[in-house]
């Protein structure tokens, strides 16, 4: 049977994903399962250089497992945790591909969101207090988490969901919500629009030992304010968060559409295929694209 001819737009994307190939060594395919055998770095040398750059937090009140709603002994606690449990099936991240094992704080009544270097129990860095029922303040704020009396810039030294990351594949997704980095495989997650600067050197480590840095913003291109925050920090000239060998997401593919998390929602995902994402990319030649919708 004769083969058909490819469309512009496929040929364009190859070419873009043999540019990428390049970047991080010829013939490797972006987005295969692990393959054990061919782990090429010491993820253990990588995260203990992280480790010494903050401390464990002190011991954390007790946590419940949400998907465990129905065991606890107090009828409000599990009332709470299934409500919890079905915020959560409702924004698809129970069975999201990169989902971690969520918890639920009593005492904050808020899904806990754990940042760790590894999965040890007892190695939680940093914790967000995310409300599965947001509160509307008497100014008219919506308030989704919990706050800190430290300012994010003190207080949050790693990003989330670094237990997570497969040292065998070469990028990582850096993205701002915990929630959008949960469908992406190595997608970790800074919680807010700029990277506050003691996780540019936690990055810093990723990309010195081979790792490819994508940088997944909010939809700047429907108009989301952090997501225009982040791009005006891409495009400085003396940026020390987007590096000469940095990607960002340039959203065409999904325009209309918020943040990531709401794209699976949408399609009912459960992963994001890396190749959608990469395939969509600026680089530090076509970053200055960035400039049409920068305020």
């Amino acid at each position: 049977p004769q083969t058909r001819a490819k469309t512009a737009y496929e040929l364009e994307l190859e070419a873009r994903i043999q540019k990428l190939e390049k970047l991080i060594g010829a013939g490797v395919n972006i987005d295969a399962e692990s393959d054990s055998k061919t782990s090429y770095l010491d993820p253990d040398k990588i995260k203990n250089e992280i480790r010494k750059m903050t401390e464990p937090l002190p011991k954390r009140p007790y946590l419940y497992d949400v998907e465990g709603y129905g065991e606890a002994d107090s009828i409000y606690i599990n009332e709470q945790m299934e409500k919890a449990f079905k915020y959560l099936k409702n924004r698809n991240l129970i069975d999201a591909v990169n989902a971690p094992i969520w918890k639920y704080n009593f005492n904050e009544n808020s899904i806990d969101i754990l940042a760790r270097i590894d999965k040890r129990a007892s190695a939680v860095f940093d914790v967000r207090h995310r409300l599965f029922e947001p509160v509307t303040l008497a100014d008219g704020t919506l308030l989704k988490e919990k706050a800190e009396k430290e300012e994010d810039e003190k207080r949050f030294k790693i990003p989330f969901g670094l237990e997570k990351i497969d040292y065998r594949y070469k990028f990582i997704f850096v993205c701002e919500g915990f929630f959008d980095s949960c469908f992406i495989k190595n997608g970790i997650a800074i919680t807010t629009c700029i990277m506050p600067h003691d996780m540019r050197r936690v990055i810093d480590v990723y990309r010195q030992n081979g790792f490819v840095i994508v940088h997944v913003p909010d939809n700047f291109r429907a108009g989301d304010k952090g997501g225009k925050a982040a791009l005006r920090e891409y495009v400085k000239k003396d940026s020390d968060i987007f590096h000469e060998e940095d990607l960002v997401f340039n959203w065409e593919l999904w325009s209309d559409i918020k943040d990531i998390n709401d794209v699976a929602v949408k399609y009912n995902w459960k992963k994001i295929d890396t190749s959608m994402i990469l395939g969509h990319c600026w680089d530090k030649d076509s970053i200055w694209q960035a400039d049409q919708f920068i305020d």
